[in-house]
C-alpha cells in the first residue's frame, strides 16, 4: 500500500513542478512602474525570477545506518525564488521521494518528504554558479508491503551545488549533500538535476505609472525592464543633446554587481552617431536605476514636415564576471513635425527665435539702414528701434489670424501646437500671437536688442529691453506704469497682434494686457536669452523667399512720424508745466530739467537753449555736464570733453564726471588718458566705473572694447 503511495508522490511532485512552470511562464503578471526609483531602496518588487529544479537523487546511508540500509536511490522537485534586493539569496520549497532498501532480505522502505529551502549562490561567470542550501521539512516513511503503521518525523538536509545555465531558461547541475530524516537514517545524496527558470519581465517598480512599455529581458545579468520614451519635436533638437527624451529603467539580476555601465541610442535617419546616455560606475546587485535617455539629433530632423516614427537602437554596455556585455534591442520613437511644440515649458518657443534667421536679418538690417538718419541722439536708441521696426512689419500688412485650437489660446497645456518659424509667417502672410510674436523677436534679436515674451492667459506678446534702470524710467517717461520692470531692467511690452494700428496704440495695448495678466497672478516674462540656455535657438533649413519690404522713403516716413507722435505725447504735458514754473521762478535747476527732457526725446537744439538759459541765470554743474552730453551725442568729442573739464572744476571729484571725460578721450582716441581717468573714477564711485569696466582695459584693448559696449550710446543726463 505505501508502495503505491510512493509511486503516486512521485508522479505528482514531477507533475506539478512542471505544471506550475508552464503556468508561471505564461500567468506571472506583469509589474510596471511607479516613481522614479534610482536603487534597490525604491524597490517594490519581492521577487526577481523564479526557477524549477528536478533531480534523481542517490542516497548513501552513513554510520550505524549504513548497516541497516543499503544505497538508496529516489528523485526531488523544487521550486524556488530569487529575491530581488539580494540576488545570490532564494527561498522556496520541495518535495521528494526516496527508496530504501534494507539490508534484510525482501525488506524496503519508502520515504515521501516536503521542506521549505533557503539558498545561497556564488557566481563566478554568467553561466557557471556554486550554490549552498538547507532545508527543514518533515517527511513520512513506511515498510513496502506492510508489515507496520507508517512514521514520520523532522527532516533536515545541507548541501552543495555545481550549475552551468546553457540558456536563459535551461541549467545543468551536480549536487550533493547530507539528509537527515530524523529516527530513521542519515547519509549522503548525490544527484543531477535540471534547471528550468521562465521567461518573465523582471521588474523593479510597482503598478502605476504612465507610458511604460514593460521590456521582456533575457532574465540574467542587467537587465532591461521597461522604457519609456516621448515624442521628439525637431526643433528641440539641440535641447536632447543634453536634456532626456525618455527614460530606461533596468534592474542587475545577478549576484554581483556590474561596473562601467554606458547605454547609447542611435535613430540613424537622423542621428550621425550613437549618443552616451549615462556612465555610471556601478550598479549593486539586486538594485535598479532609471536613466535618462539623451540623443545627439542633427539638423536633418528639421526636414520633418509630417509626424512620422521611426526605430531607436539601445544598446547597454557594462562589465560583469570580469567581461564586457553588450546588449541590444530596438524601440519605436515617435518624431513630431518641426512646428510642433507642447506648452508644457512657455520658455519652448525662444527655439523658434534666431538672431540668425536670414529673413529677420536681411529686414533688420533693411529697417536699420532706412531709419539711420532720423535716429535722434540722446533718446532711447532701443525705443526708436522698436517703433522702426513695428512701423516696418504693419507696413507689411501681415494678416492676424487667431488659431482657435492654438493650445495657448485653449489653455490646454497637454496638446501639440503648431508654431511657424519667423520666415514662415514672413511667406505665409498671417499667423497667430505666438507667430506674429516670434518674428518680433527674432527681429530685434537680428538688432542686437534683447527682447522677451510675455505670457498671459490664453496670450503671448513680446516686451523690449530699454537698457536703462527703474529710475531712469521713472524720470524719462510720463506714464512708468506702462512698462515693466524685471530681473533689473525695464521693458516696453508690445501687442504684436495690432497690426492696423501704430506703434502708441501697440504699446499701451501690449501694458494693458501686462496688467490684467498681472492682477490675475497669470503674467510671466520670459527673457529670449535666458530661454535660449536651455531652448537653443533653431533657423529653418534652406533658402527662404525673399519677402517684399516697403521702399525706404515708406518706411523713414513712418518711423518719422510715429516718432513725433511719441514725442509729442510724452512731453508736451510736462514741458508746459516746467516752462511755467520756471517763468515764475527763473529758477535754473528748472530750466536745467526742461533741458533734460528734451533732451531724453532726442530734441537736442530745444535742450541747448535750455542749458544755456540755466547756466546764463547761474554757472552750475548740471548745465555744464549736460551740455557735455549733448555735444557727445552730436559727435562732437572735443566740445563735450571742454564741457566735462569745466562741470569737474565746478563739482570737484566726481566718479560720473570722470568717466564722461574717459569716454569723450576713448573717441579722441587718447586712450592712455581714457584709462588714467577711468582709475580715478573707480577710486570716486566703484559702482557707478563698473558699468563701463572696458575702460580698465590695455589702451590697446580700450578702442575695440568700446565700440563693443552698448555702454557707449548710454548718455548720463544730470537734473
Amino acid at each position: 500500500m505505501f508502495h503505491k503511495f510512493s509511486s503516486y508522490l512521485v508522479a505528482l511532485v514531477f507533475n506539478f513542478a512542471f505544471g506550475f512552470y508552464l503556468v508561471s511562464a505564461q500567468t506571472i503578471p506583469d509589474a510596471a512602474f511607479q516613481g522614479e526609483a534610482a536603487s534597490s531602496a525604491g524597490n517594490r518588487e519581492l521577487f526577481s525570477s523564479f526557477s524549477t529544479v528536478v533531480s534523481p537523487t542517490g542516497f548513501l546511508p552513513l554510520g550505524v545506518d549504513a548497516d541497516i540500509f543499503s544505497f538508496g536511490g529516489g528523485a526531488q522537485a523544487a521550486l524556488s525564488w530569487q529575491l530581488a534586493a539580494i540576488p545570490a539569496l532564494s527561498i522556496g520549497f520541495d518535495a521528494g521521494y526516496l527508496f530504501l532498501q534494507s539490508l534484510a532480505p525482501d525488506n524496503s522502505i519508502s520515504i515521501g518528504r516536503a521542506a521549505a529551502l533557503a539558498g545561497w549562490k556564488f557566481q563566478f561567470t554568467r553561466a557557471f554558479s556554486l550554490g549552498l542550501s538547507g532545508e527543514f521539512g518533515w517527511f513520512f516513511a513506511g515498510l513496502n508491503g506492510g508489515g507496520g503503521p507508517p512514521g514520520s518525523n523532522p527532516f533536515v538536509s545541507g548541501g552543495l551545488s555545481l550549475g552551468l545555465d546553457l540558456s536563459r531558461t535551461f541549467g545543468l547541475g551536480l549536487d550533493a549533500g547530507y539528509q537527515s530524516f530524523g529516527g530513521l537514517s542519515s547519509g549522503l545524496s548525490l544527484g543531477l538535476f535540471l534547471k528550468l527558470k521562465p521567461e518573465s519581465r523582471s521588474t523593479n517598480f510597482a503598478l502605476g505609472a504612465k507610458d511604460i512599455k514593460l521590456l521582456k529581458g533575457d532574465g540574467r545579468g542587467l537587465d532591461p525592464t521597461g522604457i519609456k520614451l516621448n515624442t521628439v519635436f525637431p526643433v528641440f533638437y539641440a535641447y536632447y543633446d543634453t536634456s532626456p527624451i525618455g527614460k530606461l529603467y533596468l534592474k542587475n539580476l545577478e549576484s554581483v554587481e556590474a561596473t562601467d555601465i554606458v547605454v547609447k541610442v542611435l535613430v540613424k535617419q537622423f542621428m550621425d552617431e550613437a549618443k552616451t546616455s549615462v556612465r555610471a560606475e556601478r550598479l549593486a546587485p539586486g538594485a535598479s536605476m532609471a536613466i535618462d535617455i539623451i540623443g545627439l539629433f542633427s539638423d536633418r530632423i528639421l526636414s520633418t514636415a509630417e509626424g512620422t516614427k521611426v526605430p531607436v537602437s539601445v544598446v547597454i554596455e557594462y562589465r560583469q564576471f570580469g567581461t564586457t556585455v553588450q546588449e541590444e534591442f530596438v524601440e519605436t520613437l515617435s518624431i513630431g513635425d518641426r512646428n510642433a511644440l507642447i506648452w508644457d515649458d512657455d520658455r519652448k518657443a525662444a527655439a523658434f527665435v534666431s538672431s540668425k534667421d536670414p529673413e529677420s536679418l536681411r529686414i533688420s538690417r533693411s529697417i536699420s539702414v532706412a531709419v539711420k538718419d532720423a535716429i535722434l541722439p540722446g533718446m532711447n536708441e532701443r525705443l526708436q528701434n522698436a517703433i522702426a521696426i513695428h512701423e516696418t512689419v504693419r507696413l507689411l500688412k501681415l494678416k492676424y489670424q487667431a488659431d482657435p485650437s492654438s493650445a495657448i489660446v485653449s489653455g490646454n497645456r497637454a496638446s501639440v501646437d503648431f508654431l511657424q518659424f519667423p520666415q514662415q509667417t514672413l511667406a505665409f502672410r498671417t499667423g497667430d500671437c505666438d507667430d506674429l510674436s516670434i518674428l518680433y523677436a527674432s527681429l530685434f534679436e537680428s538688432l542686437g536688442v534683447p527682447v522677451a515674451f510675455l505670457t498671459v492667459p490664453g496670450h503671448i506678446l513680446v516686451a523690449v529691453d530699454l537698457g536703462i534702470s527703474k529710475d531712469e524710467a521713472v524720470r524719462t517717461f510720463q506714464n512708468p506704469g506702462d512698462l515693466i520692470e524685471s530681473g533689473g531692467s525695464v521693458w516696453l511690452p508690445l501687442e504684436t497682434t495690432a497690426q492696423g494700428r501704430d506703434f502708441t496704440f501697440a504699446w499701451e495695448e501690449g501694458a494693458r494686457q501686462w496688467r490684467e495678466g498681472v492682477s490675475k497672478k497669470a503674467a510671466s516674462l520670459i527673457s529670449i536669452r535666458d530661454a535660449w540656455k536651455t531652448y537653443p535657438a533653431v533657423v529653418l533649413p534652406g533658402t527662404p523667399a525673399k519677402t517684399t519690404l516697403p521702399g525706404e522713403k515708406t518706411i523713414l516716413a513712418s518711423f518719422k512720424a510715429e516718432a513725433v507722435l511719441l514725442v509729442s505725447r510724452e512731453i508736451d504735458s510736462r514741458v508746459a508745466k516746467l516752462l511755467a514754473e520756471a517763468k515764475k521762478t527763473g529758477d535754473p535747476a528748472v530750466l536745467n530739467r526742461l533741458g533734460v527732457l528734451y533732451a531724453r526725446f532726442g530734441q537736442l537744439d530745444k535742450a541747448e537753449a535750455q542749458f544755456a538759459a540755466s547756466l546764463k541765470n547761474k554757472e552750475n554743474f548740471s548745465a555744464l555736464f549736460n551740455l557735455g552730453n549733448l555735444s557727445f551725442a552730436r559727435g562732437f568729442f572735443s566740445e563735450s570733453l571742454s564741457w566735462y573739464e569745466k562741470a569737474l572744476k565746478k563739482s570737484g571729484t566726481s566718479g560720473k564726471t570722470l568717466i564722461a571725460i574717459a569716454r569723450a578721450q576713448v573717441e579722441l582716441g587718447r586712450l592712455d588718458a581714457a584709462k588714467l581717468s577711468f582709475e580715478k573714477a573707480k577710486a570716486a564711485d566703484p559702482a557707478f566705473a563698473e558699468r563701463y569696466a572696458y575702460l580698465g582695459l590695455a589702451s590697446t584693448e580700450i578702442g575695440r572694447a568700446s565700440s563693443a559696449d552698448a555702454s557707449r550710446r548710454e548718455i548720463e543726463w544730470t537734473e
